[in-house]
């Protein structure tokens, strides 16, 4: 896969590199990764001939490779001839991808890379029939699964009906989910025809997450199982109403909780308030948490007034980490929030001011020094030079400068005119003729607090990323099995019956 042309070769990628070369000649190899951007664009081949005349940097194989991925037959033959950096299995998989055929043939003739699996798999994908079959006729390394589910995703029938005429890979479950939840209900109907792979409640619930009403009838009439509570959840979630209705019409599964609080954090009110007045699932306190972090006002308000499940403080730390003052505002206002820093501390981390100064004149939580620490280091100096006029916010900061500068990237820093962190790690006269500020806690006690906190902090972060892959994991793998032994079932179904069949004619043989 092509990485991303970064903004600096953007910028430069239109310029004659007489213009730049000695500007940035060995700028971090920068004259490398031209030589490689160069090549990835047709016309540029000229610019490519001016810095292997002039430049003695070398580019990658990524040059040749990118060149055969868009075609550029040109710039391969000009590298083959006059480079030594050659190409990977990359050239002739990307071109065959793009259906290069001319390409294709030039590097099988003239290279000996070759290609993978993925020339073919990515060929079907986009439904280039013709490069499969020269790709079967003239090399060998087929193709997987992946070629079959891949069209059906994409739509290509033509495609389809070649690889299971021609080739013996067959395809997944993953076929039917992907035909199902881009509505190509041809290649669903084609697949219940021609394979027994089976369709699955992950097919399903593609189809209804992307609001396909006819692939959902379509499922419903000719599949008794398959759909559950997350068919609805989903649809839901993405704001689906007329197959939310439908659902409920002429399904019995239902849905749970997740079906409101998912469309609730992602603003769809009509079917939140659908769901209020026609289903008994309800939501959580994530209803409220969700719409609250995504800025959506209308629906903080009508959960606050038609629902009794309120929220959490991940509502107010949410809307503050994304910046949105009105709901910080109203969910202050208007429910009861447990004590948490951690709200000011997310604000000030991606420098929104305006909710840093609110929460900073309306909470009673102490400010602390990880909202200091996050603002200096996302360098938001107006966030910095907010909460360094105020002694609590100085204090935490005096913690956090005593603290290794190399773990915590804290400086001492001087804030309208107000010292902060002398040589001993004490704080200076504020204004002149006042003496030092006293505080309840000696140093280290305020360090061992700091470290805890930010120790916690760190923990419940690493330990939502943690669970939260592993669910993801787990639903994938059990997907997987489901499809793996239902496969397994039906093949060993259909050889008994097989067995039967061809046994009883033999009986009625022996009759006659």
């Amino acid at each position: 896969m092509l990485a991303p042309p970064t903004e600096e070769e953007h910028e430069y990628g239109g310029k004659d590199p007489a213009l730049w070369h000695q500007q940035k000649h060995g700028c971090g190899g920068f004259c490398s990764k031209m030589l490689d951007y160069y090549c990835s664009h047709r016309g540029k081949l000229q610019y490519v001939i001016w810095l292997h005349k002039n430049c003695d940097e070398e580019c990658s194989t990524q040059a040749m490779d990118n060149a055969a991925t868009n075609g550029h037959l040109d710039v391969v033959k000009w590298l083959h001839e006059n480079r030594y950096e050659g190409c990977t299995t990359a050239a002739m998989d990307g071109a065959a991808s793009n259906n290069h055929r001319e390409m294709v043939n030039w590097l099988h003739e003239n290279r000996g890379e070759g290609c993978t699996t993925a020339a073919m798999d990515n060929a079907a994908s986009n439904g280039h029939v013709d490069m499969l079959l020269w790709l079967s006729q003239n090399r060998h390394e087929g193709c997987t699964t992946a070629a079959m589910d891949g069209a059906a995703k994409n739509g290509h029938g033509r495609v389809l009906d070649w690889l299971h005429r021609n080739r013996s890979e067959g395809c997944t479950s993953a076929a039917y989910v992907g035909a199902a939840s881009n509505d190509h209900i041809n290649i669903v109907r084609w697949l219940q025809q021609y394979r027994r792979e089976g369709c699955t409640s992950a097919a399903i619930d593609g189809a209804a997450a992307n609001g396909r009403l006819e692939m959902i009838k379509w499922l419903h009439t000719n599949f008794t199982k398959g759909f559950r509570k997350t068919t609805m959840d989903v649809t839901a979630s993405n704001g689906h109403l007329i197959v939310v209705k439908w659902l409920h019409e002429n399904r019995t599964e239902g849905c749970t909780t997740a079906a409101m609080d998912r469309a609730a954090a992602n603003g769809h009110a009509s079917v939140v308030r659908w769901l209020h007045e026609n289903r008994n699932e309800g939501c959580t306190a994530a209803a409220m948490d969700g719409a609250a972090g995504e800025g959506f006002m209308d629906a903080v308000k009508w959960l606050l007034m038609n629902r009794s499940e309120g929220c959490s403080t991940a509502a107010m730390i949410a809307a503050a980490s994304n910046g949105h003052l009105n709901v910080v505002r109203y969910v202050h206002i208007n429910l009861s929030q447990p004590a948490t820093n951690k709200a000011i501390a997310a604000a000030a981390e991606y420098g929104h001011l305006p909710v840093v100064q609110y929460l900073h004149k309306h909470r009673s939580e102490v400010c602390s020094a990880q909202a200091i620490l996050q603002a200096r280091k996302n360098k938001h100096d107006e966030v910095v030079e907010f909460l360094m006029q105020h002694e609590d916010c100085r204090q935490a900061s005096c913690v956090g400068d005593n603290l290794d500068n190399s773990t915590l990237e804290l400086q001492t820093e001087s804030v309208n005119s107000s010292a902060v962190g002398s040589a001993n790690g004490g704080l200076s006269s504020t204004q002149e003729g006042q003496s030092s500020p006293t505080y309840a806690f000696s140093h280290d006690e305020l360090e061992a607090r700091l470290r805890a906190e930010v120790e916690a902090s760190i923990r419940e972060e690493k330990e939502a990323t943690i669970r939260a892959e592993v669910e993801a994991n787990f639903q994938t793998k059990l997907q997987e099995m489901r499809a793996s032994i239902r496969a397994e079932i039906q093949a060993d179904v259909e050889r008994q019956m097989h067995e039967q069949i061809e046994a009883q004619l033999l009986a009625n043989l022996d009759d006659l």
